[in-house]
């Protein structure tokens, strides 16, 4: 018999995904309501009909689509459901406050089966998500509270017209991933009160675990972000920032049916002090630099010929470090240019190791790779250099022998590489589109 593991975990965003997406953003505060469509039009009237007119609809607070209807089969017959969130207006008592309703599809005709009221104030996101190995979906509601940065994480099972609630969790964030590796998808909560919460649920019913976890003095989380171990394991990795403006991670996975988190466990031994050695500046967050599944943790380091400079001057190559869970220690896999704020890194080839360093031509907002030859202002041997510009002045830039090495929706990537064909130093352009990621 399998079992779900879902892990009580604190994130600083609520990622689900599954066999239905449906994440949806906050619109509430726009100026004119979004139009609905005739379905939804046709939905609203519906549930009118049944608990009256004076409603208004309540839009979940994150998330990437921004509707109050979910429409998904969420019990075992083959039509399909549909969830609102809506709140009742012109009244003053509890009846008045957030509340869920579900309408069914009959006869071609939407008709309102069920309502109850909800778990907070706002609804801040919803996913429906074939967890384990359900047969059916679960309906997953994390509900938020007015002033309050806590949250509630309420997990449905619907059948027969019924809503039936199987799990309750208070939570700060939360994530949807198979952490334990046994291909079906579990719930990762992190609690307020700093523990990872491990929760097995079979047909026995729900079993707890919990381990500690590091909290920031925020009271919050800056990132968790969902990835693999260097062994193909799936990980959470756990950015935590400081009120001193410095970053730590922690990393969460399964072995032998435990979850554990090494990096907490091990930063009360003075000698490695593994904690520690993840902090660096907030902002410099874990991420898959290179795309291959890992997550990487980054360290600043000061770039070659900057270290006698003062402070402000300074500019930093990145470090990229993946853990090692076989020895429990991190270990350098990459090292590059980084811009958080253009959100690239560019790997620097193995064979400009001390070699190259790098300067801003602030004139151009451009980021100029040269050849270090001991005096930081010698900056003649130039050998590429890469700006990010606007859709619109990408086609000037082609004109004066830049090349396009990425895009996104908004703006290119583009590189200048030097034609000076006798300093070896010089990348290729094939070398210089490998080792340039998004990030």
């Amino acid at each position: 018999m399998k079992k779900r593991i879902i892990l009580s975990a604190l994130l600083c965003s609520l990622v689900l995904t599954g066999c239905t997406a449906m994440n949806m953003g906050n619109v509430e505060n726009l100026l004119t309501p979004p139009d609905l469509s005739s379905e939804q039009t046709e939905i609203k009237e519906a549930l009118m009909e049944t608990v009256g007119k004076n409603i208004k609809l309540k839009y979940p607070r994150l998330g990437d689509y921004r509707s109050a209807f979910l429409i998904a089969d969420i019990d075992e017959e083959e039509t399909e459901e549909a969830i609102v969130f809506y709140e009742k207006t012109g009244i003053t008592d509890t009846d008045g406050r957030l509340r869920m309703a579900i309408l069914d599809k009959k006869d071609d005709k939407w008709t309102a089966v069920y309502d109850s009221a909800g778990m907070g104030s706002d609804v801040e996101r919803v996913r429906i998500e074939c967890l384990g190995n359900e047969k059916f979906p679960t309906v997953l509601v994390g509900y938020s509270f007015a002033g309050n940065m806590g949250k509630v994480l309420t997990a449905y099972n619907y059948s027969n017209g019924i809503l039936k609630e199987k799990l309750h969790e208070s939570y700060m964030n939360l994530e949807i991933t198979d952490l334990d590796n046994n291909g079906e998808k579990e719930i990762s909560l992190l609690t307020a009160d700093n523990k990872v919460r491990v929760c097995v649920i079979d047909e026995e019913g729900i079993r707890n675990f919990e381990t500690d976890i590091e909290s920031g003095t925020s009271g919050d989380y800056a990132r968790v972000t969902n990835g693999k171990l260097r062994d193909g394991r799936n990980a959470l990795y756990v950015d935590t920032s400081y009120s001193d403006g410095m970053t730590a991670t922690q990393i969460i996975y399964a072995q032998n049916g435990f979850v554990k988190n090494p990096v907490y466990a091990l930063q009360t031994d003075t000698s490695a002090n593994t904690l520690v050695k993840t902090m660096r500046p907030t902002g410099y967050y874990s991420v898959d630099v290179d795309g291959d599944g890992v997550v990487e943790i980054p360290m600043p380091v000061i770039m070659t010929g900057y270290e006698n400079e003062d402070v402000a001057s300074q500019l930093y190559l990145t470090e990229w470090y993946d853990f090692n869970p076989s020895n429990l220690s991190f270990e350098k896999k990459n090292t590059g240019y980084y811009s958080i704020s253009d959100g690239y890194c560019f790997m620097m080839p193995s064979r400009w190791t001390g070699s190259v360093t790098v300067k801003r031509d602030v004139a151009k907002n451009e980021i100029v790779f040269y050849k270090y030859s001991g005096d930081i202002k010698d900056d003649s041997i130039e050998l590429m250099r890469i700006c990010v510009v606007n859709k619109s002045g990408a086609i000037e830039k082609l004109n004066e022998g830049y090349i396009k090495i990425h895009e996104t929706v908004q703006v290119e990537y583009l590189v200048k590489i030097s034609d000076n064909k006798s300093e070896p130093l010089v990348p290729t352009e094939s070398e210089v589109t490998y080792n340039f990621n998004l990030v």
